[in-house]
């Protein structure tokens, strides 16, 4: 049986970083979001799921992004029958991380009065939207690959000038 070995110089810097932003994601949904109370009483803080139970939904689709970009970084790259395979990749990549973007800022928005937002709320946004840019990034530098070839225009000159 072929050992499959994760290669990161597969990706492209948009898949790594929709993946690195998928992971701090997770975790982010699970630090302390909403606070309240006063100095007199203390500060009580809790996490999005305690509020908000369709916040595991960004996890679980965190969880199948990272999974696709660490499939991808383990698939070798062979002539596929599927024409539209990059296509479909990407489109769900940024699909993915694009819902994540929507139900993350849905729950920083739909704050209850008295409370405050904590760190788990900023960390949270912030990582939902730089894994969206770099989904989109990553695509668009992939359709753009695509266009002519992984190495350019000219192909991977070797060390004789040939083109390999």
């Amino acid at each position: 049986m072929a050992q499959s070995r994760i290669d990161i110089g597969r990706l492209h810097g948009g898949e790594l970083v929709a993946g690195v932003a998928s992971v701090v994601l997770v975790i982010g949904v699970f630090l302390p979001w909403f606070r309240f109370g006063s100095r007199a009483t203390g500060y009580f803080s809790f996490s999005a799921p305690a509020l908000r139970t369709w916040m595991y939904l960004p996890c679980v689709i965190s969880i199948g992004v990272v999974g696709c970009v660490v499939m991808n970084a383990m698939w070798r790259r062979r002539r596929t029958p599927l024409r539209y395979w990059p296509v479909l990749y990407w489109t769900a990549l940024v699909g993915a991380c694009s819902v994540n973007v929507v139900l993350t800022v849905g729950c920083f928005v739909k704050k209850a009065q008295g409370l405050s937002w904590d760190v788990g709320a900023y960390l949270s946004l912030v990582a939902a939207a730089v894994a969206v840019v770099g989904a989109a990034g990553g695509a668009v530098a992939g359709a753009l690959a695509g266009r002519h070839g992984r190495h350019g225009r000219h192909g991977r000159v070797g060390r004789v000038g040939r083109v390999r």
